[in-house]
């Protein structure tokens, strides 16, 4: 039987890939709402560029760093190993956040999108692709 690739939004801002039967009908998957976090004097993204231990202006390298509130209802899943996954709870509401860095001016857009999970591991999130690959992402 052949399987087709199937892209999920997962509740927590993930992209999980799964395997689908071929001859499964395509379950719709709804797009989350996306509201930007306004910028003020008193409020700022939570780990922006110019409030980091080493503040950068990203403005000098041309970039942008916007904040979003992403909202929608996904399933929470259970997934006993080894098994199938059962919907343990359908169409939950979320509410998770994005932090988006961008060229200012639209021509520089490669048009990739870099995608990095921020490590709360240490109870905070932590934005180490970033640190480890701004230069390269500025410059290409």
């Amino acid at each position: 039987m052949k399987a087709k690739l199937r892209v999920i939004l997962a509740s927590q801002a993930l992209v999980v890939l799964a395997f689908e039967p071929a001859l499964a009908a395509p379950t719709p998957v709804p797009v989350p709402q996306t509201t930007l976090v306004p910028v003020a004097l008193d409020s700022y993204p939570f780990g922006a560029a110019d409030h980091l231990n080493v503040a950068e202006d990203l403005g000098k390298v041309g970039y942008v760093e916007e904040e979003y509130l992403v909202s929608g209802t996904a399933n929470v899943y259970d997934w006993p190993a080894p098994g199938i996954a059962t919907v343990r709870v359908a169409n939950a509401p979320y509410t998770t956040r994005m932090l988006v860095r961008r060229p200012m001016r639209k021509e520089r857009l490669s048009g990739n999108v870099i995608v990095e999970i921020l490590n709360a591991t240490n109870g905070v999130d932590l934005e180490i692709g970033w640190a480890l690959s701004k230069n390269y992402l500025v410059r290409n």
